[in-house]
């Protein structure tokens, strides 16, 4: 009886681990679904801010400290 039980314990603790890593793997691509898309929405209103601009304003960022 201790060996099932032992066996049991184990599929059951190896099934959890599964799902539980099929959950934060998904969490991951969720968060970085998000990511994607607000780096896209960031892009376009840099770009789209700079039309109205003249041509020497705008079209660089300075990233040194």
């Amino acid at each position: 009886m201790d060996i099932s039980a032992g066996i049991s314990t184990s599929a059951i603790a190896a099934t959890a681990r599964n799902n539980g890593d099929s959950v934060t793997l998904s969490v991951m691509n969720k968060a970085l679904d998000i990511q994607v898309a607000t780096a896209a929405q960031m892009i376009e209103v840099v770009t789209r801010g700079t039309e109205a601009l003249p041509d020497n304003l705008g079209k660089n960022i300075n990233v040194t400290a």
